[in-house]
């Protein structure tokens, strides 16, 4: 049984706002995003009940042993390094996607 439930809508648009917080322009923040998206998906392969950045963290942590002091020090292009497997594997959810894309549209004007 798995005790994983999805991000609501309020919760991929306050993780957007965040990943805009952390980020040095539009790139990044779609990388961040991705990123904690990714948490998402490590989320419900293995049943946890919290999901994006804090999935991320625990998934590096059992890898590699890092502390999560440490990963959370880490460059959204260091990170993107590191899970380049997993990233690329990995698609975003139609929700995942659509905010995304709102936010890309709305940096375009």
């Amino acid at each position: 049984m798995t005790n994983y439930i999805p991000p609501t809508e309020s919760a991929l648009m306050q993780r957007l706002e965040e990943c805009v917080q952390k980020a040095a322009g539009p790139m990044e923040v779609e990388a961040w995003y991705r990123i904690a998206c990714l948490g998402d998906f490590f989320a419900e392969q293995n049943g946890w009940v919290f999901n994006g950045w804090s999935a991320v963290i625990l998934v590096l942590v059992k890898r590699h042993n890092w502390l999560p002091e440490e990963i959370e020090r880490m460059s959204v292009s260091h990170l993107a390094i590191v899970l380049t497997e997993d990233l690329v594997n990995h698609k975003l959810t139609p929700l995942q996607s659509s905010f995304l894309a709102q936010w890309m549209k709305r940096q375009q004007r």
